[in-house]
């Protein structure tokens, strides 16, 4: 067996182990301040994101991109 193949089937048999716990509690999320993604559970917006969201450098305006 090569070593890809080694390797493979060592991703193979770690699947099930790494699926199992693969998530966080959400109370330590809050327990740390910790934001996960670009909103809070309240869907309120976490970083300040529209600018750059649009293409646009801060500070720079285009005539192809609209302001909102």
């Amino acid at each position: 067996m090569d070593h890809l193949q080694n390797v493979l089937s060592y991703f193979d048999q770690q699947q099930p182990l790494c699926a199992e716990h693969d998530r966080i509690p959400k109370d330590l999320y809050r327990e740390f301040g910790v934001k996960a993604g670009l909103r809070d559970e309240t869907g309120k917006g976490v970083l300040g994101v529209p600018v750059c969201g649009r293409g646009q450098a801060p500070g720079r305006r285009s005539a192809a991109v609209p302001r909102l």
